[in-house]
């Protein structure tokens, strides 16, 4: 379900943050104020949560799990797609329809790739 779960914390922080940057000066750097927000909503809790248990106990906490390219590069993908999708103004049925289940595999893939 970690999937799933990740693919509505993505569609909703590219939501939210790609209406919050609407005064930004170009297109790229739109995307890069949504990137940064939305990957800070989505994950960063889990890296706060790891950086403390790494200070706390350290080599044995292991390490920070939502820095691993089988979460980031999902990540940026997901972002990237939505971000899509929202600049073309999809309806949000669209979004919604096509977009979550696109999210939810890209990191279905992303755990695949970690299993081997």
């Amino acid at each position: 379900f970690d999937c799933v779960n990740n693919a509505i914390l993505i569609a909703w922080g590219c939501s939210k943050s790609f209406v919050d940057a609407q005064g930004a000066e170009n297109t790229w750097s739109r995307l890069a104020r949504s990137f940064v927000a939305t990957y800070t909503y989505s994950f960063g809790g889990g890296v706060i949560r790891d950086v403390v248990a790494r200070c706390a106990y350290g080599e044995a906490a292991g390490s920070v799990g939502n820095f691993s390219p089988t979460i980031v590069l999902p990540a940026i993908l997901a972002m990237a797609f939505y971000n899509c999708l929202l600049m073309l103004r999809s309806p949000a049925l669209f979004q919604l329809g096509l977009g979550l289940p696109v999210l939810a595999c890209l990191f279905l893939w992303g755990e695949a790739f970690a299993l081997g």
